[in-house]
């Protein structure tokens, strides 16, 4: 049976991997000039793929934040909630017509609340 770092290590690399999909996925939203089907491509990813994935993660976080003291649990809650709220801007922006250079401040935004909430789930596994 894994041991408490065992579970921390194995969440890290997954969180890493997933983390240089995201990224990738994002591309076409974070910077230069992109076409309106590679900024679709960007919306149908996040809810496709990334949502289901991030609610797994999430529910069960929810669920292990019983046992998590409670500025951490909330932190996790807070970082949940601005994940949900960017990705949807991101959605809006996207089926608005926006152009790259008005979604890439949300993108970004997006990803950096991402890489912290992995990193505080990470920390929650550790103890």
């Amino acid at each position: 049976m894994p041991n408490g770092r065992d579970a921390t290590e194995a969440a890290a690399r997954a969180h890493e991997a997933w983390l240089a999909e995201v990224r990738e996925k994002l591309l076409p939203v974070r910077g230069g000039p992109c076409g309106l089907w590679e900024r679709w491509s960007v919306v149908q990813y996040l809810e496709r793929e990334f949502l289901p994935r991030y609610q797994k993660e999430r529910e069960a976080l929810e669920k292990w934040g019983r046992y998590l003291p409670a500025p951490q649990a909330d932190h996790l809650w807070a970082l949940g909630e601005l994940l949900d709220f960017q990705r949807a801007q991101i959605a809006d922006l996207v089926r608005l017509c926006k152009t790259g250079p008005a979604i890439a401040p949300v993108a970004h935004k997006f990803m950096r609340a991402l890489e912290c909430w992995c990193s505080e789930a990470e920390r929650a596994l550790a103890g």
